[in-house]
């Protein structure tokens, strides 16, 4: 499979090569469990992101090294409900990728609350570790074939922080031969065309090549870990519940 991949990509480079930047718009679906959505009742957000999520798109616009992820604008949805399907997804307002430098710095979401504008960017984890397979499958005219790589999420048990590891299935496709996806994936020997991951999956919209955007890279005075980042939400949040309870 390896040798099949690697002549995909000599006989497709040069073509693509030519390109100034490249476009991907992906379509998104929530899937949540019966249980989550059982405690969800009570207040109805997962419900609103899943709606939500069936009409937005999501853009990825790269070059060779570098690519920026992002949700497109919709100003037919409410914010919270926007907000929520990007929660889920751990997607920022704009994501920067840089391929040689295997990083994602995020823009973080201004909610006028917790953060100021441009107050910081976060540093991810970016995850280029995959176990090739030889399972293949066909989305739109393009040939793919799946990859899977290992997600470390933390979760509240009794009140307790533990880590878990999730599969993540990625099916890319070699003749499209960019390193990129969606979310924070990349570093396989072809674009990404579907990803999933346990709540949701990002299905392919449409390929645009030889687009004007740019891909731009994200800088600012002040970078922080993810883990630095989730500490500090969660002091702002407590902080936000005390002066509530001061009122």
């Amino acid at each position: 499979m390896k040798k099949l991949i690697i002549c995909l990509i000599f006989i497709n480079f040069y073509s693509f090569s030519q390109n100034k930047s490249t476009s991907a718009i992906y379509d998104l679906i929530i899937v949540m469990d019966d249980e989550t959505k059982e405690i969800d009742k009570k207040y109805g957000y997962i419900q609103k992101a899943i709606d939500a999520a069936k009409e937005l798109d999501y853009i990825l616009v790269f070059n060779s090294n570098e690519a920026n992820f992002y949700q497109k604008e919709n100003n037919s949805l409410d914010n919270t409900s926007k907000y929520m399907a990007n929660a889920i997804c751990n997607i920022a307002k704009n994501n920067y990728i840089n391929i040689e430098k295997k990083h994602i710095l995020k823009e973080n979401l201004n909610d006028g609350y917790l953060f100021k504008k441009d107050e910081f960017l976060v540093k991810d984890t970016l995850y280029t570790n995959w176990e090739l397979t030889e399972e293949k499958k066909v989305i739109g005219n393009y040939l793919c074939f799946k990859a899977t790589t290992k997600k470390k999420t933390i979760k509240l048990v009794n009140e307790k922080e533990k880590e878990f590891y999730e599969t993540v299935t990625a099916w890319f496709c070699p003749s499209l031969p960019y390193s990129f996806g969606p979310s924070n994936y990349a570093g396989l020997p072809g674009l990404i065309l579907e990803l999933q991951e346990r709540d949701f999956v990002f299905i392919i919209k449409s390929i645009n090549f030889d687009v004007e955007k740019s891909v731009i890279p994200l800088q600012s005075d002040k970078i922080i870990s993810s883990k630095e980042y989730y500490e500090l939400k969660k002091k702002r949040m407590e902080l936000l519940k005390e002066m509530a309870g001061q009122k």
